[in-house]
C-alpha cells in the first residue's frame, strides 16, 4: 500500500491524466461532519488500481493544501465523466457531499461496496474497516486507531483541526481498500448482482427525498410540546396517588419493583441481563392495573417530547425543512429504516394525545400525496404459498384484516374500528409469520386452547399456507439461508428458522416497493413532483397544483408488477398535512 499526500496544486494537476483516464477510480471524501447540509469536505481521496491512494487536502485549518478551484476542477472531470466507473463505500454520503461542496451530480456508473458488503453478508457490520480486515489486513483499521488518538488530543476535537501530513495516510487508505473491495465483490455478489444494481439505483431516488425534505410547522409542533410539558406532571402525580409513593416510570428497575415484587405480578419474560422485563409489550400482556396504564401514558408523553416534537425542531434547517437520513440498507430483510429522526415510527393521529404528523405540511402551492400498497405483504403471502382460497381472496380485492377483526369482536364488518382492524392486522401478521397459541392467546387475551382452535381454523380455511411455511423452513435449513423472487439472499441464525417466512415476506414486499422507486426516477426527473419520504409500504409526494395529473402515472408504475396476484396502490392526499388526509377519487378533481 502506498499513499501519497497531493498539497500542491501543480501536484494535482499532473496527476489529471491517471485521475481522469482510468476505467476505475475510487473516491472516499473527508468532511467536517456527517450532515450534508451543514457539514463540507476538507480532502478527497482517490485510488485508481487499489495499490497507491492519493490524498488531496483543500480545507483543513492548517498546513500546505490544493486551492479549491484547482481541486473543484479535477473533482469535475472525474465525476462527470462517463467513462469511468466512479466506486465509493457508501455512495450516497459522498455523493450528498460532492454536491454540496461542489455543486457537481456524480454521472454513472457507479459502484458501491457499502450495499455489495450488506448483499454478501446481512449479519456482519457494512463498515469498510471491518471489511478490509475480514478479506485483507488490519492495517487500515490501524490506521483509524491512531487518527483517533490524534484527534482526541486535538481542541476541537476534530478532523479539520490535524494537518495534510497527519491525515492522508488514512485518508488515501481508504480509497485503496475501497477499490480492492470491489474488485473482490463484484466476483462474490453472483446471482444478487441485479439487486445489486436496483440498490445502487435506488440511492438516486433517496437523494431526491432528502435534499428535498419535508416542511414542518415549527410552530405547531412547539405548542404540541407545551401541551406535553402541561400533561406530564398532572401523568406523573396520578401514578404518585395510585401506588403510594413517589415512583420514577422511566426506571426499569423502579417499576419492576412495582410490578413484580410490590404487585406480584408474573414475570413474562426477562431481558438479556437476566431482570424481569418491563418493555412495553410485556406490560401490555400483564393483568390490569390503573398504574400500567399511567407508566406508559408517561413513557409516550416523553418519548414524543424527546423524539419527535425537541428532536425534530432541533433538526430543522433554513425554511423549516427537515432532511431526515433514509437507509434503504437498514433491516436486514431489506426494508428501508430512518433517522433523524426515525420517520417509520412517527406517531399516528390518535395514537398519542398530540398531533405529531399534523406538523408535516405541504409547500405553498403543492398538496401531500401518499400512495400506499394495499396489503402487500398478504398479497406476497399469497403468491408464494399457492394457496387457491388466498390467491381467490386477493384478486377479488378482499380486506382481511377486516374480515379477522369483524371475527375477533364478533360484531358486522362495516362497524369495525380503525382500532380493531389494526389489532386484526396484527393478528394476520402473527399467523403469517408463524406465531404459537401461547403468544396468540397472550395477544388476544384468551385462553390457549382457544388460541389453537384459532390458528386451526385459519389452516382449514387456509390449506396451503401451513404448506408453504414447512417447505419455506425447510429451504432454509437446506440452504443455510432463505431467497426471494428477486435474489435476495439473508442469512438468519438456526435457531431462529421461524423467521424464514417473515424473511422470505418481508423481503419481498420490500424489494417491490424498491423496484417501484427505481422505475419512477425518470418520471420524477421529468416532472415537479417531489419524493418526501417512504413510510413503511408507502411513498410519500409533494406534487404542485399544476403537476396533478402525475398523480395517476405514478400509480400506474407502482402497480406494474405481476405476481400470481394483483399489487394495487391506494391513493390519498393531504390539503394541510401529513396527518389530514382524505382519498384520492380519480374521478373528480380532488380539492372540490
Amino acid at each position: 500500500m502506498r499513499t501519497i499526500l497531493v498539497d500542491k496544486d501543480q501536484q494535482l494537476i499532473d496527476l489529471i491524466p491517471t485521475l481522469v483516464g482510468a476505467n476505475r477510480i475510487a473516491i472516499d471524501t473527508e468532511t467536517t461532519g456527517l450532515d450534508w447540509w451543514i457539514d463540507v469536505i476538507i480532502g478527497m481521496c482517490f485510488s485508481v488500481d487499489g495499490e497507491t491512494g492519493y490524498y488531496v487536502p483543500f480545507g483543513h485549518e492548517q498546513g500546505p493544501q490544493c486551492s479549491f478551484p484547482i481541486v473543484s476542477y479535477v473533482v469535475e472531470l472525474i465525476v462527470r465523466n462517463p467513462l469511468s466507473t466512479k466506486i465509493f463505500h457508501n455512495a450516497k454520503f459522498d455523493r450528498h457531499h460532492i454536491l454540496s461542496t461542489f455543486g457537481l451530480e456524480v454521472l454513472p456508473p457507479i459502484e458501491d461496496t457499502m450495499v455489495g458488503a450488506f448483499l454478501i453478508d446481512n449479519t456482519e457490520s457494512k463498515g469498510l474497516k471491518y471489511w478490509t480486515t475480514r478479506l485483507f489486513d488490519d492495517r487500515l483499521e490501524k490506521l483509524d486507531n491512531r487518527m483517533e488518538a490524534i484527534r482526541k488530543s486535538r481542541d476541537p476535537q476534530s478532523f479539520v483541526s490535524l494537518t495534510p501530513t497527519e491525515f492522508f495516510e488514512y485518508g488515501a487508505g481508504d480509497a485503496i481498500f475501497t477499490f480492492k473491495l470491489w474488485e473482490t465483490f463484484e466476483r462474490e455478489l453472483g446471482d444478487q448482482i441485479h439487486l445489486y444494481s436496483t440498490e445502487v439505483e435506488l440511492t438516486d431516488y433517496v437523494m431526491m427525498m432528502e435534499r428535498r425534505g419535508v416542511l414542518i410547522d415549527k410552530d405547531f409542533l412547539a405548542y404540541q410540546g407545551e401541551k406535553i410539558d402541561e400533561w406530564l406532571p398532572r401523568t406523573e402525580s396520578e401514578l404518585e396517588r395510585v401506588v403510594g409513593y413517589k415512583l420514577n416510570p422511566r426506571s426499569p428497575k423502579q417499576v419492576a419493583d412495582l410490578l413484580y415484587t410490590r404487585l406480584k405480578m408474573p414475570i413474562l419474560k426477562y431481558t438479556d441481563s437476566g431482570r424481569p422485563s418491563t418493555a412495553e409489550e410485556v406490560l401490555l400482556n400483564l393483568p390490569d392495573h390503573p398504574a400500567i396504564d399511567l407508566i406508559l401514558r408517561v413513557r409516550t408523553l416523553s418519548k414524543v417530547k424527546s423524539t419527535y416534537v425537541d428532536g425534530i425542531i432541533s433538526k430543522l434547517t433554513t425554511g423549516n425543512r427537515l432532511h431526515c437520513s433514509f437507509n434503504q440498507l437498514g433491516a436486514e430483510t431489506g426494508r428501508f429504516s430512518s433517522s433523524k429522526p426515525n420517520l417509520q415510527n412517527q406517531p399516528r393521529e390518535g395514537s398519542v394525545p398530540v398531533s405529531i404528523r399534523s406538523a408535516f405540511v405541504p409547500t405553498p402551492g403543492t398538496l401531500l400525496v401518499f400512495h400506499d400498497y394495499k396489503q402487500v405483504e398478504m398479497r406476497v403471502f399469497a403468491h408464494y404459498s399457492r394457496d387457491s382460497q388466498l390467491i381467490r381472496l386477493c384478486n377479488e380485492g378482499y380486506d382481511f384484516h377486516l374480515s379477522t377483526a369483524a371475527s375477533i369482536f364478533n360484531k358486522p364488518r362495516e362497524e369495525v374500528t380503525k382500532a380493531e382492524r389494526k389489532f386484526a392486522k396484527n393478528v394476520n401478521f402473527g399467523y403469517v409469520y408463524g406465531i404459537g397459541p401461547t403468544s396468540l392467546a397472550r395477544r388476544l387475551k384468551i385462553e390457549r386452547n382457544e388460541a389453537i382452535s384459532f390458528l386451526r381454523k385459519y389452516d382449514r380455511r387456509f390449506p396451503g399456507v401451513p404448506i408453504f411455511m414447512r417447505e419455506c423452513r425447510k429451504e432454509f435449513e437446506r440452504l443455510g439461508f432463505v431467497q426471494n423472487i428477486f435474489g435476495r439472499k439473508r442469512s438468519i441464525p438456526f435457531d431462529k428458522a421461524y423467521r424464514s417466512v417473515n424473511t422470505k415476506v418481508q423481503g419481498t414486499a420490500a424489494d417491490i416497493i424498491k423496484n417501484a422507486m427505481v422505475r419512477l426516477i425518470p418520471l420524477l426527473r421529468s416532472c415537479r413532483v417531489y419524493p418526501l419520504m417512504t413510510v413503511h409500504d408507502e411513498l410519500i409526494f409533494e406534487v404542485p397544483f399544476d403537476q396533478l395529473e402525475k398523480v395517476r402515472e405514478i400509480k400506474e408504475v407502482m402497480e406494474d408488477f405481476r405476481l400470481s396476484v394483483p399489487i394495487e396502490v391506494d391513493v390519498e392526499f393531504g390539503c394541510f398535512s401529513w396527518g389530514n388526509k382524505a382519498k384520492w377519487d380519480f374521478d373528480e378533481f380532488p380539492l372540490n
